[in-house]
């Protein structure tokens, strides 16, 4: 199944007034996406990362992508004891425990089987609640009572009134708590712990009027909190101490909408990234934000909002090993709840699009004290600075900058030049420089990029070339055509630039790639340029957006279409690299590095971080403003952060606060195809054969011949992020490099693989031996048997008549039967015309005239007999026993040279020797010698 996950925002209208949560996106998971109900009991997460979905049609295993759905109908007659599932634990031992309202079954993952228990061992066959320890202990609930699974002889121990002091009844819930504690919940009898240390049962006072503990939970504070039918939430105080226990009530107040949403409790977890306590129940989710105000829940029902909620029974509420919060309920499936705050912090502007109308972003600047400058679309300058009044810029802004040493804004706009702000000047505080004769240094007042170099000299790159400035000597030149002079009446419009070192500079273009710019490193006048384009190979894209050199000095270049490149110094060109470092999107728009040397870009298709040659992809479900972003809008300020904007805004960020917060999802294997059918359903003698294991435990794979098409198909656990995953794979013996792959192609497939033994390595996941078994014909016994029969063929051989057999073999050596002439045959001219080719069979030189003068005949009467006996002129009657010669020479020196073999036969040049080869038999003799390689030669 296609990964159909609707993705929505999943926005709670809270009540009015209340704290507003920090909920990102969800997914949902319904009949729509495939689940067999939107009736859901348990939601469960295993030890591998898999995401099991307990319904009351099947269960569900979910890997971000597909559901898998176990369940008894037609095809899959009485696999569980009952469709109608209640509960779900997993043991040490890889087994998956499933109740029933009808039974318990066991799933061996490593199998795939599933095995069920005769409900007589048992006190019941409702089952209600399952734990399987940490010392791998597996109690089970009935609606009867209580049972413990004793694996050393596969049996049940009944706990009872009579023997363990347990209070009998309906178990609803069993939890173990950090002590080792097990609390076991039940209908209306109450509260009992039992202590593995002691070995004994200890009963509660009465908890409610009803005595009903329906589910129990303890909080990463060690707090005992239980929900009750129709009496609410209660915490325990003194818990371990059933005479002394307290119990803190919290309740439902139809007054008061920060109380309890319903008395009715389903499920209870917490969210470890708000630490609050999650509470479902009949009415919908409620969200516990301070244990000690029993009125401090904040609620979300379907009631308030179409976008809440997709139904009101919460009855299951998973925390996944991401932080990803899961909610079951009895009618509306699965959805999935972030509540961890975004990791970059969004700024849309939206007051400033109400002026402007735009909030496009296309540079960012600053400065020491904190004012953020943004050039914002077409339509100028928005900055903070209290000092700048009446603002005269309104063209696009692309660059601003503070030069070393001085308080002045410098200001590159598109078609009003360079703007200069000085808040210390005490006149005139906004200069505006334009093309003019006192400004030699500006060739044009489109102005895309300002750089300060070593020698505090300011490069302003523009529509027509660069200019450099000199602010000390207040003098400058440009250069318009870059030093070109070929076409100087062509725009270089240079929109990036960066120093290598005190003797170098490099220019990025919109269309005419990167140009290098030596320079006197003492007063930085240019000595040559050195252009960079796509004709003469250097770089694999013209339309430059960013040149960058990172704090290791190498050079990497962001282009449109060409995606990341880097400078390879021994090549003296720009090597891309966007397929090596698996990139998203094609186009790079700007380059930063934080403190850690890790570079961040912004690209068509999310915020990629690149570090030791790791990638990581952020997109607007991280809360990017978008997954595209501008040229040259990225900035790093003091302190570390980093900013990048595009056409919704800007985006900022601290790195640091990024790398802690990634989730290392697993990589595992999903599933295995032989010709597009899965291991599990392929036939029984077939599949015994191939592996006995389940598709993610096989760690050997044997592919008989007959069925060499198989597809590997692999997934990352991580359900926060399932779009934005990467992988690589390698099936060692057959792919020479690591294959990639993303969220759209998750598998590999290999077809007619030599016999033989492969290593598939799948980036953080085990690896797999490939085992391909050979056909009958190439099996051991099937060679012994050939050994037999040649030696039985030789064996005849030897008793024939040497001559005849000589003769016979020279015959069939001429030509095809269907030619021949019988009738006009001389045997004796044509078997000395044979004799005579093999004695010269390997001199090229051996033509016409020597074949006649050998023979002692004329050319023209050597013509004559070859040409009415066998239809073939000399010339090609030579050729035709060279080749035939060869083609034995194959079968007789298996591993022979195809060269070394022409010159062998009197070929002096092996392709045509190739050529005449394929015309004569239809087949060339590279690929013949395959064959024969292979066992396979007539």
């Amino acid at each position: 199944m296609k990964n159909a996950l609707l993705t929505i925002l999943f926005a709670f209208a809270a009540c009015a007034g209340l704290e507003a949560e920090n909920w990102h996106s969800t997914h949902r998971l319904s009949t729509l996406t495939g689940l067999p109900t939107d009736e859901v009991k348990q939601v469960f997460q295993d030890r591998e990362g898999y995401i099991w979905i307990a319904t009351h049609d099947g269960l569900c295993r979910y890997d971000g992508h597909q559901l898998k759905t176990y369940k008894s109908n037609l095809y899959t007659p009485n696999l569980l004891s009952s469709n109608s599932l209640t509960a779900i634990a997993e043991d040490n031992n890889h087994h998956l425990w499933i109740g029933t309202s009808n039974g318990l079954n066991v799933l061996n993952k490593i199998t795939g089987e599933i095995k069920q228990i005769d409900p007589k061992r048992l006190s019941g066959a409702n089952i209600q609640a399952i734990l399987a320890t940490r010392d791998n202990q597996v109690w089970v609930g009935t609606a009867n009572g209580l049972n413990r699974y004793v694996a050393e002889n596969d049996s049940f121990i009944r706990y009872n009134s009579t023997h363990h002091n347990l209070q009998t009844g309906d178990i609803k819930s069993l939890v173990e708590d950090s002590k080792g504690n097990i609390w076991i919940g039940t209908w209306s009898e109450g509260i009992t712990r039992y202590n593995p240390a002691e070995g004994r049962f200890l009963n509660y006072p009465r908890l409610n009027a009803g005595n009903s503990a329906h589910v129990i939970f303890e909080d990463r504070d060690n707090n005992i909190w239980v929900g009750s039918w129709d009496y609410g939430l209660f915490r325990l105080e003194n818990p371990y101490n059933p005479q002394q226990v307290k119990y803190i009530n919290y309740r439902h107040d139809r007054n008061n909408p920060r109380s309890l949403s319903d008395n009715i409790v389903y499920a209870l977890a917490q969210d470890l990234n708000t630490q609050a306590i999650w509470v479902g129940t009949r009415s919908g989710l409620s969200v516990l934000n301070n244990k000690d105000n029993t009125a401090s829940f904040t609620n979300h029902l379907p009631s308030q909002s179409n976008e809440s909620l997709p139904y009101n029974e919460v009855n299951s509420i998973l925390r996944d090993k991401s932080g990803l919060m899961w909610l079951g309920t009895l009618g509306g499936g699965v959805s999935t709840v972030n509540t961890r705050p975004a990791p970059f912090e969004l700024n849309t502007l939206e007051e400033v699009k109400k002026r402007l109308s735009s909030n496009s972003v296309r540079s960012i600047y600053v400065d020491k004290a904190g004012n953020k400058w943004l050039g914002i679309g077409s339509y100028g300058l928005e900055t903070d600075h209290p000092g700048f009044q009446n603002n005269p810029i309104a063209s696009t802004v692309y660059k601003t900058i503070q030069l070393n040493g001085t308080n002045a804004y410098w200001i590159a706009t598109y078609g009003q030049g360079i703007f200069v702000y000085d808040p210390a000047s005490p006149t005139n505080k906004v200069q505006n420089i334009r093309v003019n004769p006192q400004y030699p240094w500006l060739a044009n007042d489109c102005v895309f990029d300002l750089y300060e170099d070593t020698n505090n000299l300011l490069w302003v790159g523009t529509l027509d070339g660069i200019g450099v400035y000199n602010p000390q000597t207040n003098t400058g030149i440009s250069y318009p055509s870059l030093g070109q002079t070929s076409n100087p009446g062509e725009h270089y419009s240079v929109v990036g630039m960066a120093e290598e070192d005190a003797a170098t500079m490099w220019l990025a273009t919109a269309a005419h790639g990167v140009f290098c710019v030596k320079k006197d490193p003492m007063t930085s006048k240019i000595i040559s340029f050195r252009h960079y384009q796509t004709a003469t190979g250097k770089v694999n894209s013209n339309n430059i957006h960013v040149i960058y050199k990172d704090s290791q000095s190498r050079l990497w270049l962001g282009s449109n279409g060409g995606g990341l490149s880097l400078f390879d110094r021994e090549k003296d060109a720009f090597v891309g690299v966007q397929q090596d470092y698996d990139l998203p999107g094609d186009i790079v728009y700007s380059i930063e590095e934080d403190d850690a040397g890790t570079l961040f870009m912004g690209t068509n298709a999310g915020l990629v971080s690149l570090a030791a040659e790791v990638t990581h992809i952020y997109t607007v479900a991280d809360g990017l403003q978008d997954n595209a972003f501008n040229r040259g809008a990225a900035f790093k300020a003091a302190g570390g952060r980093l900013y990048f904007g595009g056409h919704k805004g800007y985006n900022s960020f601290n790195p640091a606060e990024l790398k802690n917060r990634k989730f290392a999802a697993p990589v595992v294997i999903t599933d295995i195809k032989l010709f597009n059918t899965s291991l599990e359903n392929l036939p029984p003698k077939l599949r015994k054969k191939v592996s006995t294991e389940a598709a993610g435990y096989t760690k050997t794979l044997r592919i008989p011949y007959s069925s060499n098409n198989f597809t590997i198909e692999f997934a990352a656990l991580n359900y926060a992020h399932t779009n934005q995953e990467r992988y690589a794979y390698k099936l060692d013996g057959f792919d020479k490099d690591w294959r990639q792959a993303d969220d759209t192609r998750r598998f590999a497939s290999y077809n007619n693989l030599y016999p033989g033994t492969y290593h598939f390595a799948l980036k953080s996941s085990l690896p797999l031996t490939v085992i391909v078994l050979p056909p009958w014909y190439l099996t051991w016994w099937a060679y012994l048997l050939y050994t037999l029969l040649i030696a039985a063929a030789i064996y005849l051989g030897v008793k024939l008549a040497k001559e005849r057999a000589a003769h016979e073999f020279q015959k069939q050596f001429v030509y095809e039967p269907k030619q021949m002439n019988f009738t006009n045959i001389n045997e004796e001219f044509l078997n000395n015309a044979i004799e005579c080719i093999h004695t010269h069979i390997a001199d090229v030189d051996f033509d016409q005239q020597h074949f006649a003068d050998a023979l002692g005949v004329s050319k023209s009467t050597l013509y004559k007999k070859l040409k009415s006996q066998t239809g073939l002129n000399p010339s090609l009657f030579m050729r035709h026993i060279r080749l035939k010669t060869a083609r034995q020479r194959i079968i007789d020196q298996r591993g022979i040279r195809i060269s070394e073999l022409a010159y062998s036969v009197g070929f002096n040049d092996p392709k045509y020797f190739s050529a005449c080869f394929k015309k004569e038999f239809g087949i060339l003799p590279s690929e013949y010698l395959d064959v024969v390689m292979m066992g396979k030669a007539n």
